[in-house]
């Protein structure tokens, strides 16, 4: 059994989520969360699969899939000013590491 794999990234643009697949042939996503994205890939992995000729119409074998995401960001050194938050519970530095004790 295949397991089909989709690539998220984060169109900081239009504020989606966009995913395709070289593994399912016409599949492009649009999604504003990662569980929409997971849910319309569910929905539409099958079809394709089927309108491809990988599957057959009827096939009820599970379809395993999944959902890589990227998304890229910045920070700053100066944000930070050897404070957290308060949800980031404990934190310790030393040596130039940063260990952060959740809990």
């Amino acid at each position: 059994m295949n397991e089909y794999h989709v690539l998220a990234f984060w169109d900081d643009e239009a504020k989606v989520w966009i995913g395709t697949s070289e593994d399912v042939t016409g599949l492009c996503l649009e999604a504003a969360t990662l569980e929409e994205m997971m849910q319309a890939a569910s929905d539409l992995i099958p079809e394709l699969l089927i309108l491809n000729g990988v599957l057959k119409q009827g096939d009820n074998n599970p379809v395993p899939f999944r959902v890589t995401a990227e998304r890229a960001a910045f920070t700053r050194a100066g944000q930070w000013q050897g404070k957290l938050s308060p949800s980031y519970g404990e934190k310790s530095l030393s040596q130039g590491e940063l260990s952060l004790k959740f809990g």
